[in-house]
């Protein structure tokens, strides 16, 4: 199986092992809980509860990405937030905030095909890396 150009397969295998159950339950868990980040969102950088809370949820989706070997998710959310924290513009975070959305729809485009297929196990068996 060709590896998805969404998911580092090397980190998956270095994190979880043979444990490709727990990689799919995280996975599940991580595009159940961020869904909405596949919206492209707008936060004004002067309304401080707004920008508080996407750094909040940008910072849990990075760890999350992460974990779960979703390389790109995880730059571009560590991106998105980084901009935030330091007051940048709207039009500065917003094509962020765009290409983010954008990596997680295709994130869990690549994960659902993956389990639907049942090629999960074969995928982290597979040593090439792709983001």
């Amino acid at each position: 199986m060709e590896n998805g150009k969404d998911i580092n397969w090397t980190v998956v295998r270095d994190l979880f092992g043979g444990n490709m159950a727990l990689f799919h339950s995280l996975s599940a868990r991580l595009v159940r809980e961020f869904g909405e980040c596949a919206l492209p969102a707008h936060v004004e950088p002067h309304d401080a509860a707004a920008v508080a809370e996407m750094k909040g949820r940008l910072h849990k989706l990075r760890g999350g990405a992460g974990m779960i070997g979703a390389t790109r998710v995880h730059h571009l959310a560590e991106a998105a937030e980084a901009a935030l924290a330091t007051g940048q513009a709207a039009a500065s975070v917003g094509p962020l905030l765009r290409d983010l959305a954008a990596a997680l729809t295709a994130l869990s485009a690549e994960l659902a095909l993956l389990a639907a297929a049942g090629t999960l196990d074969e995928a982290a068996g597979d040593s090439r890396t792709v983001d």
